[in-house]
């Protein structure tokens, strides 16, 4: 590793920005025995012969020669200059090559950074910015420069650098996080640059074989295709078999598909090509984690990233993967994992939307890119986009993921035909390959209650269901109340007297509440909003009830699913309302209005509502 200074003036106050750089590994090598073996041999060799010392100023400095002076920016931008033009005809020297090398950078595949460049004109000349260890950047927190950590101990991250504990393994500002991502961007530039002889000689084989097709008659090309057409008829029987023995791997000896679209699913996804996108379509409780879960313990299927919308979603699908034998990891940044460089290279590794896209996300996946291990991506629960404004505005953010050119997968129980074509152009899968199973739950029984309009009659009715409703439950079944604010959340379940979940809540409160409810520590019954709505897996559900109108049809049927997900499990389904219209939103947007729509046909509907 080479630290440098961008600042001298501050270098000198240890007040710079380090950078931190990486040689090829060869090199590498080279630099470890010139300083762990020539140098000491120098030295003895010198003092047994009685030779001169070199002069103070070449000490410091690597490959020195006593009759050459030190190398300086000048002499080294000629040295350069000389080279490029012997090499490309064209003079280059240091000035000229930095701007070339910024340009290069950005055209590295994979290496993306986010670009502050106007912000950072200014910052430059300010002493007082403070950067994130993690990514390198400038923080701005309530108008003054501060890591987010760091505030939380009362002081800046200056006051904490100067005065507490900071490692004592690393110079400075340059901590492990930080270091990490340097060498993570210093290996995509060692790829870039040594590639080019790799890539020279693909063309020459290509070009052979395309030579040797040619000389062929028209019997051996007959007997060709002949050859071909059995080839991926085996193809075919080999993946099947593999995807059974991996099945039987996560659920015993005795597993079998839970039906045929979630096999076609499965075969769709592992013959995707590089580039290519599949959308698959499967009913809640139908198995869609199998679709990810399967090829982690698949030979040679590398690593699979799933990306999920909620933190309680990542906590829940990394506890059934361990238990399933699936080597698994959750993906948390440095600063709140606690952890000294990057996580390591697990066959399925679970990140939450709201950091996929941040440096050291990106610096992990380029580096599974880089050693051939990511193999695809997974974006699980991907109708949020149509039903959370909020997860909407991450679209570009989860777009940025095509750019790692490997298969990507979107993954859904709810995605209404009207919204197809919308939602294939947002997630930029116009041309993907999607399996669609019905989604229609057979087990579930709907039913609406409308009341007269009145102060509580929306809530006096509901609290007499839930009470009817629990008395008829037995062992460890349980039921759901869905509201629509966490005020409303909170007023309910003190009228039951059971626990809430709510995005007010902190996460270890909302998981302490969950997990009590799913394990039967106390009352039956859970109130919640919408955030446990989506991708929640919990045995015993019989009972979905919903305060008011769902915000949408996708919400509805999202919410329900979390019941009657065991066989023999029945889930009754209860919308409890007064009739009146919802209040208008102006900033809704026309997948708002269609997803709302289809609610409001539902609860008019008088027959059968499957």
């Amino acid at each position: 590793m080479i630290v440098t200074d961008r600042d001298k003036m501050k270098a000198i106050r240890d007040n710079a920005r380090k950078v931190a750089r990486f040689v090829p590994e060869s090199i590498g090598r080279m630099i470890v025995a010139y300083i762990s073996w020539l140098i000491p041999t120098e030295r003895v060799l010198r003092r047994e012969c009685k030779l001169a010392e070199p002069r103070g100023e070449q000490l410091e400095y690597m490959w020195r020669d006593g009759s050459s002076r030190v190398w300086d920016t000048e002499r080294l931008s000629r040295k350069l200059a000389r080279v490029m033009q012997a090499g490309t005809g064209v003079r280059v020297g240091v000035g000229r090559y930095r701007p070339i090398a910024i340009e290069m950078g950005r055209r590295i595949r994979g290496l993306v950074a986010k670009q502050l460049e106007n912000r950072m004109e200014d910052e430059d000349d300010d002493e007082n910015v403070e950067i994130d260890p993690t990514t390198g950047e400038p923080v701005d927190c309530g108008g003054s420069w501060n890591i987010v950590w760091d505030l939380q101990s009362t002081h800046g991250t200056r006051i904490a650098r100067q005065h507490y504990a900071v490692h004592i393994g690393f110079p400075g500002k340059l901590q492990p996080e930080m270091i990490a991502t340097f060498k993570e961007i210093s290996k995509l530039w060692h790829q870039f640059l040594e590639g080019e002889s790799a890539e020279e000689k693909g063309p020459k084989r290509k070009r052979k074989s395309q030579a040797t097709g040619r000389q062929s008659t028209s019997g051996s090309a007959k007997t060709t295709r002949r050859k071909r057409i059995k080839t991926d008829q085996e193809v075919a029987r080999d993946l099947d078999e593999a995807m059974a023995d991996g099945l039987r791997t996560l659920l015993g000896p005795e597993a079998t598909w839970r039906s045929d679209k979630q096999a076609e699913s499965m075969r769709s996804i592992m013959s995707l090509k590089t580039g290519q996108t599949a959308i698959n379509v499967l009913p809640t409780g139908a198995g869609k984690s199998i679709l990810f879960m399967l090829p982690a313990v698949m030979r040679e299927t590398g690593t699979s990233i799933v990306v999920v919308p909620f933190v309680a979603l990542m906590e829940d699908l990394v506890t059934r993967a361990t238990a399933m034998g699936v080597d698994c990891i959750r993906f948390r940044s440095s600063l709140n994992a606690g952890r000294e460089g990057v996580p390591r290279a697990a066959r399925l590794v679970v990140v939450s939307a709201d950091i996929v896209s941040s440096a050291e996300f990106s610096s992990y996946a380029d580096g599974l890119l880089c050693a051939g291990l990511l193999q695809r991506i997974f974006i699980d629960e991907c109708h949020t986009v149509i039903m959370d404004i909020g997860y909407r505005a991450k679209l570009g953010e989860l777009r940025s993921l095509h750019r790692y050119g490997c298969p990507v997968v979107l993954l859904t129980a709810t995605l209404p035909v009207v919204l197809e074509d919308w939602f294939r152009g947002e997630m930029l899968a116009e041309s993907a390959v999607i399996v669609r199973d019905r989604t229609t739950k057979l087990n579930c029984r709907y039913r609406i209650e409308q009341v007269k309009p009145g102060r509580g009659a929306v809530e006096k009715h509901t609290v007499d269901i839930i009470r009817q409703l629990g008395e008829q439950m037995t062992g460890r079944q349980k039921g759901v109340i869905y509201c629509r604010s966490k005020g409303q959340c909170e007023a309910i379940a003190e009228e039951i007297g059971c626990g809430f979940h709510h995005s007010g809540m902190s996460e270890k409160d909302r998981h302490e509440a969950r997990t009590a409810w799913a394990d039967g520590r106390g009352n039956r019954w859970i109130v919640a909003t919408t955030g446990l709505g989506t991708g929640i897996d919990i045995e015993g559900i019989v009972a979905v009830v919903h305060m008011e109108r769902p915000y949408g049809l996708v919400d509805f049927v999202q919410q329900t699913g979390r019941g009657g997900r065991r066989a023999g499990e029945v889930v009754e389904s209860i919308i409890v309302h007064d009739g009146r219209p919802q209040r208008e939103d102006g900033h809704r947007s026309f997948v708002d209005d269609i997803n709302q729509a289809q609610m409001d046909a539902f609860i008019s509907t008088p027959g059968c509502r499957r």
